[in-house]
């Protein structure tokens, strides 16, 4: 299911505001695999996103990225523009995609790399992204998600799970649900601040629980 982020978006980036540069002091992964074995939810996917601006240009950007990148991983795709340039590639479980793009002389970059795994890999993700960083990356923000599959006769039993856990595991305040068409989305915040979204839908091939930071970065 896609959503559209129109009202959905507004909410979570208003609630998250200021907190995205903020150190976690609590177990981000520990916290979202506790959540998911409340619920009964088996892994079978991870991702994280990092965004930055840098002052290097992007063909410098761009010749760090494959310096860093082994042979071993697969192209999928890549469009190179003078303004802009989009590459995917691949290894094993984890798909990759970075996206540059030149506005008023500061290069904007996006990188995302998501595991179909049955194990959280979120720290793993993250090391490997970081190697596109600069030392003078600018207004670095990063994005992360765990998703499951679960097993319920009930959405809104696992809404009631999925809260009482992030009150149990990461000290949550301010805990706030919207109902949508196959589901429920929902914001909270830990006990250091950290600002979470999870989401609970329903297709015809079964329940899943999402559980992102600060918010979810893919459509569901």
């Amino acid at each position: 299911m896609r959503i559209k982020y129109s009202l959905l978006s507004a909410i979570l980036l208003i609630f998250s505001f200021g907190l995205l540069c903020q150190s976690v002091s609590v177990d981000y992964g520990s916290i979202s695999n506790n959540i998911l074995k409340e619920n009964s939810a088996k892994i079978i996917e991870c991702g994280v996103k990092v965004q930055y601006k840098s002052k290097k240009n992007m063909n410098e950007i761009y010749q760090n990225i494959f310096t860093n990148v082994s042979s071993s991983y697969v192209i999928v795709s890549k469009e190179i523009e003078p303004s802009y340039f989009d590459i995917t590639f691949k290894k094993d479980n984890i798909a990759y995609e970075i996206f540059a793009s030149v506005e008023n002389n500061i290069t904007m970059v996006s990188a995302t790399s998501i595991a179909t795994d049955n194990k959280n890999e979120i720290d793993t993700l993250k090391k490997q992204l970081e190697k596109v960083l600069y030392d003078d990356s600018m207004d670095v923000q990063y994005f992360s998600y765990v998703k499951g599959k679960i097993i319920t006769d009930s959405i809104k039993n696992n809404i009631e799970l999925t809260e009482r856990a992030l009150v149990k595991y990461g000290g949550a305040a301010d805990v706030e649900t919207i109902k949508l068409n196959s589901g429920f989305t929902g914001v909270a915040r830990l006990k250091d601040n950290t600002a979470v979204n999870y989401a609970i839908s329903e297709n015809d091939k079964g329940t899943y629980l999402i559980i992102g930071t600060p918010i979810i970065f893919i459509t569901y």
